[in-house]
């Protein structure tokens, strides 16, 4: 896959944040974050212009017969669980990997196609992030195999990634890199910080 800077990376789940907003609060459609449903353009000046295909009641339908397809999906999303802001800043945190490192986490186990592998991977076995990832600690978070262990947001997952000091004061009690105990700790009260890094509404072409 093509790799994007870090600005621009930020850029598109900034985008996507603002889109997923929208639709909960019932102003656009629904979508999952996938391969198919996510195109990213580039425009005059090189920066990400998102567009976002919607998506009905099929986003908790059969299983594609390439597994890769649901690469971003959460581990929860693979036992029956439903999407949700959880399961969708989990996404967020898959692509982001994929659009920085040209290959989301786990991507060798998806190569496989095997169902089985791929859950028994995803629910025992940590990210397989290189230790110069870009804001690694932030991404292994939003990665946690349990949701209640991610950022409480996609708003405030998408603010610790733009300014790591967000996600220094979630993890000032020390424990933050456990991840069990503060979900609901001081990083998540910072979606309000997350609108700086949203993009201009002009961009948003639904």
């Amino acid at each position: 896959m093509k790799t994007y800077s870090f600005n621009q990376a930020l850029d598109i789940v900034a985008q996507l944040v603002q889109r997923l907003h929208q639709a909960h609060l019932g102003k656009g459609e629904d979508f999952d974050i996938t391969p198919t449903s996510v195109r990213i353009e580039l425009d005059g000046a090189g920066r990400p212009v998102v567009r976002v295909r919607a998506t009905d009641g099929s986003m908790d339908g059969e299983m594609p017969e390439l597994l890769s397809q649901w690469r971003y999906r959460a581990p929860e999303r693979w036992w029956g669980g439903r999407k949700n802001s959880w399961t969708d800043q989990y996404a967020l945190a898959a692509l982001f990997v994929e659009l920085v490192l040209g290959k989301a986490p786990f991507a060798s186990v998806f190569e496989t196609n095997d169902e089985t592998v791929i859950k028994t991977v995803l629910m025992n076995r940590p990210p397989d992030l290189p230790m110069d990832c870009p804001r690694r600690e932030v991404l292994v978070r939003a990665l946690a195999k349990e949701p209640q262990a991610r950022f409480p947001s996609c708003s405030s997952f998408a603010a610790a990634l733009a300014d790591p000091s967000v996600f220094a004061m979630s993890s000032s009690d020390g424990s933050g890199r456990h991840h069990h105990h503060h979900s609901h700790h001081s990083g998540g009260q910072s979606p309000k910080n997350a609108s700086k890094p949203i993009s201009k509404g002009k961009l948003f072409l639904l």
